[in-house]
């Protein structure tokens, strides 16, 4: 049997508030929130638990093992054959072609020497003297400015728009003392040293917890209230004026338009009265009387067929193919005793109320 082993607890933040901790407990205690995995449910405050290891379980099983499985044996069966004979071709049908030449004679032929065409024969032109009215200078307008007329008057111009100005108002406060809880009440597992006791045979004692009761914790805090919030108030600042000089247009300037007549001179122009122009004249065409080879009757072939040559041959032709014919062996076997597992190893929570001792306060 082996002793429950004291571990070093985890060490937990006081209680989740915002507040800074309390002065009992530095803001940790010793233990744990969440119970260890395993325990059982609806455990009451004060009750303790310890973790118990109970062996394995085995057995005995005999059973039928394969040596050598069951397997066929493969014998071989000789192919047959036997001797016939074929004939077999030597040289192949084939034709051969035999060239016969064509017949020509000599036959006269006219031929062109020169096409028949046209020459062209240039006309002049004719041609006469006229008088033509030129353009010198183009009309025009010329334009003439026209002043405006102003005058000096009074205007009131804003040196200073209007506008206003804010003015701020302090908030007041005053101190308020309140109790405050910093470390509320609680319920934690915490390990405890432990002796065994009730264990059976082969059974190991482990690890020793108790849920414990935790009171609050509670302290005096002062704390700044604003009683009247800050504000403002606004204040309007009127605008300033003033009077100036202003050169005003009374009349603004303008433009008169004056328009200056175009000049013309005459000159004497060569006219054109019958344009240049082309005379076409035919120029017949020209041949001469050849000798020429012409083909009567074109060469041909003549196609002459020589037959194909066979011989006669002996050849060897599978009768009954190769074979195999499969013989079985049967398996063989050996009985064998093994251990099967029937229970594994386990830990399990049982009470201890030799180990309970009273809630402990927050150390």
């Amino acid at each position: 049997m082996v002793a429950c082993a004291v571990q070093a607890p985890e060490v937990l933040p006081c209680a989740a508030n915002p507040e800074p901790p309390c002065d009992c407990c530095g803001g940790q205690v010793a233990g744990q929130r969440d119970a260890p995995a395993g325990i059982p449910a609806g455990v009451q405050a004060g009750e303790a638990w310890c973790r118990v290891l109970i062996p394995a379980q085995y057995e005995d099983v005999t059973e039928q093992v394969c040596v050598k499985p069951a397997t066929q044996r493969r014998e071989p069966i000789p192919a047959e054959f036997e001797m016939r004979t074929r004939q077999v071709l030597v040289r192949p049908a084939q034709t051969r072609q035999i060239p016969v030449p064509g017949e020509y004679e000599m036959r006269d032929k006219q031929v062109l020497v020169r096409p028949a065409s046209t020459r062209q024969i240039p006309v002049p032109g004719e041609y006469e003297m006229r008088d033509k009215q030129v353009l010198v200078r183009p009309a025009s307008t010329r334009t003439i400015p026209i002043p405006g007329e102003y005058e000096m008057r009074d205007k009131q111009i804003c040196t200073r728009p209007a506008s206003t100005r804010v003015i701020p108002i302090p908030a007041e406060y005053q101190t308020v003392t309140e109790r405050v809880e910093c470390c509320p009440a609680r319920t934690e597992w915490q390990q405890i040293p432990c002796q065994p006791c009730g264990l059976g045979e082969g059974e190991e004692q482990g690890d020793c917890w108790q849920l414990v009761t935790i009171p609050a914790q509670y302290r005096e805090v002062s704390r700044q209230v604003c009683t009247k919030q800050a504000c403002s108030r606004t204040e309007t600042i009127p605008a300033e004026y003033k009077t100036i000089q202003e050169r005003v247009c009374v009349k603004p300037p303008s433009s008169r338009c004056e328009t200056i007549p175009a000049e013309y001179k005459t000159i004497q122009e060569r006219v054109c009265v019958k344009p240049p122009s082309m005379r076409c004249e035919p120029v017949p065409a020209e041949y001469k009387t050849i000798q020429e080879r012409v083909c009567v009757k074109p060469p041909s072939t003549r196609c002459e067929t020589i037959p194909a040559e066979y011989r006669t041959e002996e050849y060897r032709v599978c009768v009954k193919p190769e074979s195999c014919r499969m013989i079985p062996v049967p398996a063989e076997y050996t009985t064998r005793t093994t251990k099967r597992l029937v229970a594994p190893a386990r830990w399990v929570w049982r009470r201890n109320t030799a180990c309970e001792v009273p809630d402990a306060p927050c150390n």
